[in-house]
């Protein structure tokens, strides 16, 4: 998604390393979804004994020569993300969601005002010296200064962000989802149906064993076309098995990820029933910091 400090639930929320911090929650009250189902029953990811390793070396060849479309393959149980205000992007991801092999459920992004009002009335608290502005970065101290994770400086659109994500990734645990597809609404899937003839199922079965959390986009071009530099094959992920690279704190973005159950509930433990833990407040991070995490060297999706 688009770096968008000002909206929430859009795009990715922050491109730096953020400041650890201690946040008090009761599952920030804030918790609900709207669901849009398609004709699919969910099929969630192969399992190394449904497909081989060699099998995937095969498929994955360049896009310029690939077959598609590839719609017959399913994906896990898919999450988006979409603000209530942005009803032309709710209505683009339907239309993209008829063509799409997967059961698909809309999470209604948490607002900016909402995060305001749970933090005045102490529903959501911040300790250890973390500081959320509005998203004009006028600070009290007058205009002109930067907004710096390392400071615990943080605005209301990335707080909504995060919140944002684990409100998908509660739903998607809620409902007994052994993997999901999380999203945001401005994701275009015709990259992948165009121009891939390896399915997401069989890219899994590639990862590393340990995985958790497989990013399927960074917002940073530089990773993409310094992966490309040293790749005998360009941008696109090759048969040699540099498909996954552990994930950086470079690689931005939440446009689009899958996580499993473990996954889930590891992120889930850290903001559960008001406990007060350590955590990172971007949602570029605090999806990939806590368990194992690694980028696709190829954009799966684009937006």
């Amino acid at each position: 998604g688009k770096e968008a400090r000002g909206r929430a639930g859009r795009g990715s929320c922050s491109p730096r390393p953020p400041h650890m911090l201690t946040l008090s929650c009761a599952r920030f009250g804030l918790i609900g979804h709207e669901r849009y189902e398609s004709n699919i029953a969910p099929t969630q990811l192969l399992t190394a004994e449904d497909d081989s390793l060699a099998k995937v070396a095969e498929t994955m060849v360049d896009g310029a020569n690939a077959s598609g479309p590839f719609t017959a393959c399913p994906l896990p149980p898919l999450y988006y993300i979409n603000l209530d205000e942005d009803a032309d992007r709710n209505a683009n991801m339907k239309r993209q969601l008829v063509n799409v092999n997967s059961h698909s459920t809309r999470i209604r992004a948490t607002t900016k005002v909402e995060v305001k009002q749970a933090l005045h009335s102490g529903l959501l608290s911040l300790e250890g010296g973390v500081r959320v502005y509005n998203d004009s970065m006028v600070f009290p101290a007058g205009a002109g200064v930067d907004i710096e994770h390392a400071d615990g400086i943080y605005t209301l659109g990335e707080l909504a962000c995060t919140i944002s994500h684990l409100r998908a990734i509660k739903q998607a645990f809620d409902d007994g989802a052994m993997t999901a597809l999380i999203t945001e609404d401005d994701i275009s899937f015709r990259y992948y149906y165009n121009d891939w003839v390896a399915s997401l199922q069989q890219l899994a079965v590639a990862a590393p064993a340990d995985w958790e959390v497989l990013q399927l986009h960074t917002n940073n071009p530089l990773f993409y076309t310094g992966y490309a530099a040293n790749s005998s094959c360009g941008v696109y992920a090759n048969a040699s098995g540099e498909h996954w690279m552990p994930w950086d704190v470079s690689h931005w973005g939440t446009l689009a990820y899958v996580i499993s159950r473990p996954g889930m509930r590891r992120l889930l433990d850290r903001t559960a029933n008001a406990s007060i833990l350590p955590r990172m407040l971007s949602a570029d991070q605090f999806v990939y910091t806590y368990g194992s995490a690694y980028t696709l060297t190829t954009p799966l999706f684009v937006n």
